[in-house]
C-alpha cells in the first residue's frame, strides 16, 4: 500500500473514532482518489478575478471654435469630448461618432456625439459666407468731353460686408468696372459700378469740348537778325475746360524772320488765336555774343565754343584760319534739337583764299557715332553732298573734315540724300464760297525724292477743312492758312491762304 492509502486509512479511523480532524490534501487537479468504496475529487486551486475595464458613465462635449462659414465642415480639433468613467476618472476620447460634420444654417446647429453607447448634443454656430452686399461710389473728378474715357482713378469706391465686424474695403480703380466707360452726352451721365455681382451708381458730367485757354510761349532767348524762325522756337499749349492740355504744333508764324536788333514782334496764330510774341534780336555785328570765346589749340587750330541762348552746347574747331578770318568766315550758327548748321561766308576774298578749311566738330552726346556726318548745302534748303572726314580722338566724339567751299555745313545724324527741295502749288492764295471745294494738287521736288508723302492741316477748321489727299472744303465765312508739309524730315512746307465768302 502506497503513502496515499495510508494516510486516508489513518483518517478513516480517526473519524470513526470521533475525532474530528479533517486534512485536506492537495491531489493534483482532475484526480480522483478512491479507498474502501469512497470517491474523491481533489477541489483546484482557485484563479485571481480580473479587474473589469471601466465604461463611460457620463459624456461631456464642448465647442471651441468660432462660427463656421454655412456649407463647410467645421474642424474636429475644435470640438473637445470627455468622457467620464466607472472608475471616477475623466479623460478626453477621440474615437467619437458624429451626426454630421457639415454646417447647413445660420445659426445654432445641433451636432450629434455618441461614444459608448453616451449621447450628447453640442451647438456649432454657423453664419453666411463672406460677401460684398453694398457699395457706396463717389466721382471725385471733373466734366468730361463727351466721347472721352472716364478715369477710373476719379472715382472712389467703398465695399461693405455681410459680417458686421468686416470694415468696409476701399477698392483700387482695377478692382471694380464702369459702365459705359466713356461719356456719351452732353449733362449728367449715369455710370454703373460694379463689383461682384453688387452695382451702383454715379453721375458724370458731359461737357463740350472747348478751349479754355492757349498760351505762346517763345522756347529761346534771342536770335541773330536775319534769322527766320520756325514752330520749333515756339510751344502752343492749349488748355480744355476739362483740365487737359496738348501742346500743339500745327500754328503759323506771320513774320517769322528777326528784323531788328533788341525787341522783335513775332506774331503766331492758332485757329482764331493770335499771339504777339517779343524775340530779342542780336546784330550780326555782334557775332562775338554767338560765340563764348576764341583760343588756340595745339598751336595751330582755333576753337570756336557755339552758345545757344546763353548756354554752350557745341564746339567747332577751325584749323590753320586766323581769328579776324573766323569771325568772318562763320557768318551764322543755328543750333535745334534736330541738327547744328552753320554758314561760311562766301562774300570776303580773303577768306576763299583760305579754304580748303580744315575744320574740327564735336559730336553731341545724343548723335548715334555711325550715323554721324557732316553736310553740305549752297542754299540751306538742298542737302547736296555728305562732306568725308573720320574720327580723331580716342572717345569718337571729334570728328574732322575739310571745309572746299563756302556756304552752310549742317552737322547730324545720317539723312538719305533724296530729300524733298520744294512743294509747289498753283495758287497759294484762294477764294472760295462756302460749301465749295478745292483741290491744292501740290508738286513735289525732287522728283526722285524717296519719299513723297505729304501731311495737310487747317489752321483753322471752322473756315475751311483739308482732306489727306489735298481737297479744301469751307465751311464758313473767313479767313485760314492750310499748311502742306513734306514727311521726310526735310522741313519742307508752303502755305496756301483760303478766303471763304458767305456768298
Amino acid at each position: 500500500m502506497d503513502i496515499k492509502k495510508k494516510l486516508i486509512n489513518a483518517l478513516l479511523i480517526l473519524a470513526v473514532a470521533g475525532g474530528l480532524v479533517w486534512v485536506i490534501l492537495a491531489l493534483p487537479t482532475g484526480t480522483t482518489e478512491t479507498y474502501g468504496g469512497l470517491t474523491r475529487t481533489p477541489t483546484p486551486t482557485p484563479t485571481a478575478t480580473p479587474t473589469p475595464t471601466p465604461r463611460c458613465k457620463e459624456l461631456i462635449v464642448e465647442w471651441h471654435g468660432d462660427e463656421v462659414v454655412v456649407g463647410n465642415t467645421f474642424n474636429t480639433n475644435d470640438l473637445h469630448v470627455y468622457g467620464i468613467f466607472t472608475d471616477d476618472s475623466m479623460k478626453r476620447v477621440y474615437d467619437y461618432t458624429l451626426s454630421t460634420e457639415e454646417i447647413t444654417k445660420v445659426g445654432e446647429n445641433s451636432i450629434i456625439v455618441r461614444y459608448q453607447g453616451k449621447v450628447q448634443r453640442v451647438i456649432i454656430p454657423g453664419k453666411e459666407e463672406l460677401k460684398v452686399v453694398e457699395l457706396i461710389a463717389e466721382y471725385k473728378g471733373k466734366g468730361v468731353i463727351v466721347t472721352n474715357e472716364i478715369n477710373k482713378d476719379d472715382i472712389e469706391v467703398y465695399a461693405f460686408y455681410n459680417w458686421p465686424e468686416k470694415d468696409p474695403l476701399k477698392l483700387k480703380s482695377s478692382a471694380f468696372s464702369i459702365t459705359p466707360s466713356k461719356v456719351t452726352k452732353m449733362g449728367e451721365n449715369t455710370i454703373t459700378v460694379k463689383y461682384g455681382d453688387v452695382t451702383t451708381t454715379i453721375e458724370v458730367e458731359g461737357l463740350e469740348k472747348e478751349v479754355k485757354d492757349v498760351e505762346c510761349t517763345y522756347l529761346g532767348k534771342g536770335a541773330l537778325v536775319g534769322t527766320k524762325l520756325t514752330r520749333e522756337d515756339f510751344q502752343v499749349k492749349v488748355t480744355y475746360n476739362d483740365g487737359s492740355y496738348a501742346v500743339q504744333d500745327k500754328f503759323s508764324i506771320v513774320n517769322p524772320r528777326i528784323m531788328d536788333e533788341g525787341d522783335n514782334v513775332i506774331t503766331v496764330t492758332w485757329q482764331n488765336y493770335m499771339f504777339d510774341v517779343t524775340v530779342p534780336g542780336i546784330a550780326k555785328d555782334r557775332l562775338a555774343d554767338a560765340f563764348e570765346g576764341i583760343g588756340d589749340y595745339d598751336a595751330s587750330t582755333v576753337i570756336v565754343m557755339i552758345v545757344s541762348n546763353d548756354k554752350r552746347v557745341k564746339t567747332i574747331s577751325v584749323d590753320p584760319v586766323e581769328q579776324k578770318y573766323l569771325k568772318e568766315a562763320v557768318d551764322r550758327v543755328v543750333v535745334t534739337t534736330k541738327y547744328i548748321g552753320f554758314d561760311v561766308n562766301y562774300k570776303d576774298p580773303e577768306v576763299i583764299l583760305e579754304f580748303p578749311i580744315l575744320t574740327r566738330v564735336t559730336r553731341p552726346d545724343d548723335y548715334d557715332p555711325e550715323k554721324f556726318g557732316v553736310y553740305y548745302t549752297p542754299n540751306r534748303k538742298t542737302i547736296m553732298a555728305r562732306v568725308n572726314g573720320e574720327y580723331i580722338d580716342d572717345e569718337q566724339k571729334q570728328y574732322a573734315f575739310y571745309m572746299w567751299e563756302p556756304g552752310t555745313y549742317a552737322i547730324l545724324e545720317e539723312i538719305s540724300s533724296k530729300l524733298v527741295t520744294s512743294i509747289s502749288v498753283l495758287e497759294n492764295y484762294i477764294t472760295m464760297k462756302k460749301d465749295r471745294t478745292y483741290s491744292l494738287e501740290p508738286v513735289v521736288r525732287p522728283l526722285s525724292a524717296e519719299n513723297q508723302k505729304l501731311t495737310y492741316w487747317s489752321s483753322d477748321e471752322k473756315v475751311a477743312t483739308v482732306s489727306d489727299t489735298g481737297k479744301v472744303t469751307s465751311v464758313g465765312a473767313g479767313r485760314c492758312e492750310i499748311w502742306i508739309e513734306s514727311t521726310d524730315g526735310s522741313g519742307i512746307y508752303t502755305i496756301v491762304t483760303v478766303n471763304v465768302k458767305e456768298k
